[in-house]
């Protein structure tokens, strides 16, 4: 396949489930995270997201043929799905972090190794000629490749060699999607192709909206889990009151 072939049009993903799982990540599952653990600081909150998105979208992706690989480097959990019949691998990240692995050329990531592999067809649009040669970071992406070669084993293998990557990048602030992209690079890691997926993303109608007077969702349902104690604590006054008289 010559790499002008290759172009997210002809990804063939039912992009729309992948967009309502990330948006209920963000819009539900997190904000009633936060309700049921009222902890004091939320600092863990991007990897709690990251844990929650790849749960929902692992159910969308299982429901149309996907399969997931997971692997562990160190203490993390690594995982993307595959549709072996259409050639196609996923992954799915936050934009941030998407753009530090592409700005810092010299940090070593497991989703340039698997670009690298993946899309080895994938060649940039505009060749430019490159100046970073850092050979402290060539082993350290050797090691890497070799080290996740090692824990992805047996037909595993195969599909790595088989499908093309694309990744799913998504912006969120609050309790909203803001944007989401599709990406697919080149195995250089630039970005050969790039489809919004803003069109899937629909109306958050219960977002706090001072002109109209709506209020969103996880809020009616914080003030709801705050304000029984309050009620019952009244109630239980007052009762004591008519007694006492």
């Amino acid at each position: 396949m010559r790499s002008e072939d290759y172009c997210v049009c002809k990804c063939n993903v039912d992009f729309d489930k992948i967009v309502k799982a990330i948006t209920k990540s963000v819009r539900e599952d997190l904000p009633d995270y936060r309700i049921k653990n009222h902890n004091t600081t939320n600092n863990a909150t991007n990897y709690i997201l990251q844990d929650i998105m790849n749960t929902n979208v692992d159910l969308v992706l299982g429901e149309v043929g996907f399969k997931k690989i997971i692997f562990r480097r160190g203490s993390w959990n690594i995982i993307f799905w595959y549709d072996r019949t259409n050639k196609i691998a996923l992954s799915v990240m936050p934009i941030n972090k998407y753009n530090r692995v592409k700005k810092h050329e010299s940090m070593t990531h497991y989703i340039k190794v698997l670009v690298e592999v993946q899309n080895r067809n994938i060649i940039p649009k505009s060749e430019q000629l490159c100046l970073f040669t850092d050979p402290d970071y060539e082993i350290k992406h050797g090691e890497l490749r070799d080290g996740i070669f090692q824990k992805i084993s047996g037909d595993a293998q195969e599909i790595l060699m088989e499908c093309q990557h694309g990744i799913i990048t998504y912006l969120f602030d609050g309790d909203d999607v803001n944007n989401i992209d599709y990406i697919l690079p080149s195995y250089d890691f630039g970005t050969y192709d790039k489809k919004s997926l803003n069109e899937y993303i629909e109306p958050n109608l219960m977002t706090m909206d001072n002109d109209s007077g709506i209020i969103s969702e996880s809020v009616k349902r914080m003030e709801t889990s705050y304000r029984k104690p309050i009620i019952t604590m009244k109630a239980d006054l007052l009762s004591h009151k008519v007694k006492g008289d």
